[in-house]
């Protein structure tokens, strides 16, 4: 089910299965920001990362004497969200533990998605709840790709992210398979801005400590501009598919890591995971403001 969402300024659109937002374009003019799922570079969006970010070494984890199996980034973005709510400007998709999660993540849980437009600027809030008896423990990760370039006559090689004051990124080691290596990279900036090419991308994606909570997706003398706000996050990606010339950039907040390249998930021992008690709750935020 693809529901639409509009304000003045801005239409959304979000598929119920993942809840991934899947267009976000202006009322004015038309201009698409999110990345259109063509399967030749990438056939999704946006993705939720839940229960966990990146992958687990052996796509697995151990609780109380027992493996579970884990897909890379979790399994919300391959299910089929309820509809919980919905109004002109907001709408909220939610997830609740059964049968068929239980064979991957043993913990009762509720996880809604609430998608909000104000102005120029779309929020999304995850709220996790533990609705069962025992600690909960789960990672979290938002991942919208962005076109690119916004603006006509512009190319991929003319944009920028411009990190906030303050920042002083470093990058963290990937394995070739994908994993989390034992470094951190020293991540030198021009200024506070990362010139894009499709070279940073060559092998995999590019993910930072100390990156602060916001960035600024542009270029010099253009007019469509994104901005995207995290405050959740300690780690920050950005990716697009290895090798090619892909015409887009994902901007990725997570609080959560992968693996490190084998050893063992011990999934309440996790790097960034969040544990909630019995009937406790997290919600966590992210928006998009764009010009």
């Amino acid at each position: 089910m693809i529901i639409s969402i509009e304000n003045k300024e801005l239409r959304a659109k979000i598929d119920s299965h993942g809840a991934q937002l899947i267009s976000l374009s202006s009322m004015e003019d038309g201009t698409e920001y999110i990345w259109q799922r063509d399967p030749e570079f990438w056939e999704d969006s946006a993705p939720v990362l839940f229960p966990v970010c990146g992958r687990l070494t052996g796509f697995r984890f151990e609780y109380e004497g027992r493996e579970y199996p884990m897909s890379p980034h979790g399994f919300l973005k391959d299910r089929e969200l309820v509809l919980s709510g919905v109004g002109d400007r907001s709408v909220d998709l939610t997830l609740r533990s059964n049968a068929e999660t239980k064979k991957h993540y043993p913990f009762d849980f509720e996880v809604t998605l609430s998608f909000e437009l104000f102005r120029e600027t779309l929020t999304v809030r995850a709220t996790v709840k533990n609705t069962g008896s025992s600690d909960m423990p789960f990672s979290y990760g938002a991942h919208p790709g962005f076109n690119l370039p916004l603006d006509p006559g512009r190319r991929f090689e003319d944009y920028y992210i411009e990190f906030e004051e303050g920042a002083s990124p470093s990058e963290i080691e990937i394995t070739p398979d994908g994993y989390r290596g034992r470094k951190l990279f020293d991540f030198p900036l021009d200024g506070n801005r990362l010139r894009l090419s499709h070279s940073l991308f060559e092998k995999e994606g590019r993910f930072l400590k100390n990156a602060g909570h916001s960035v600024l997706l542009a270029c010099d003398g253009g007019t469509r501009s994104v901005r995207m706000s995290f405050p959740f996050a300690e780690t920050l990606g950005f990716w697009h598919a290895a090798g090619t010339d892909a015409p887009y950039i994902c901007i990725e907040p997570w609080l959560g890591t992968p693996d490190p390249d084998g050893i063992p998930c011990r999934i309440m021992e996790k790097e960034d995971v969040l544990i909630l008690p019995p009937g406790g709750s997290k919600t966590l935020e992210y928006s998009i403001t764009v010009s």
